[in-house]
């Protein structure tokens, strides 16, 4: 009797747990959607955020100076388009908060011979002695100078340097399409055709 007691016991808890099974496992299921769709929810958020990082700003008059910005989210690449109308150095970076310093920026000097050399830096302190070429440190993507028409006229002969990055190159700077406060981009234009002091600089939002 004792045994026929235990077995029909243990039948019933089987059953009990047989029965109940299926709506634990409805339960977590469900749970499991849920935050899945919310994760997906704010991926497509940032997605539509980070579409729409583009524009364009002029940033000097005298001399000409225009920037152009995009984000292609798909391939995580930054590219910024900065226009001078000047025969002189002219430069594009990246900071926190538009601090000059720390800073990781791409210079463009212009030869004799009218070429360009462009190279990557890493800016720790604020002269020229703390501009540390960092071409192998950071891993951005193109970057280089060609001489284009000036944007205001169509005419000018003007400088146009390409920086291309993504969101981590490696060093101290993220950026980040979604943020709110957009991102701070750092620019400068020498005093002369090679690496020396500015005579102009400034900083933009993109965003």
């Amino acid at each position: 009797m004792w045994k026929a007691k235990v077995v029909a016991a243990g039948i019933f808890t089987v059953l009990v747990v047989w029965a109940a099974a299926p709506w634990f496992a409805i339960g977590a299921t469900r749970n499991g959607f849920e935050s899945l769709n919310e994760e997906l929810n704010l991926n497509s958020r940032k997605l539509m955020e980070a579409s729409a990082l583009n524009g364009s700003k002029v940033l000097l008059n005298s001399p000409y100076l225009f920037v152009e910005w995009s984000y292609e989210p798909s391939s995580d690449d930054y590219v910024l388009d900065l226009t001078a109308e000047t025969p002189n150095w002219i430069s594009l970076g990246f900071s926190d908060s538009c601090r000059m310093v720390p800073a990781e920026a791409v210079l463009t000097e212009v030869n004799g011979d009218g070429s360009f050399k462009t190279g990557i830096y890493s800016m720790t302190r604020k002269n020229i002695r703390g501009m540390e070429p960092a071409d192998n440190a950071l891993e951005f993507g193109d970057v280089g100078a060609v001489v284009v028409p000036s944007p205001r006229d169509g005419v000018t002969p003007a400088t146009k340097l390409t920086v291309t990055r993504k969101s981590n190159v490696g060093g101290s700077i993220t950026l980040d399409a979604a943020s709110s406060g957009g991102i701070p981009v750092i620019w400068a234009v020498g005093r002369t055709p090679t690496m020396a002091y500015h005579q102009h600089d400034g900083c933009f939002t993109m965003q």
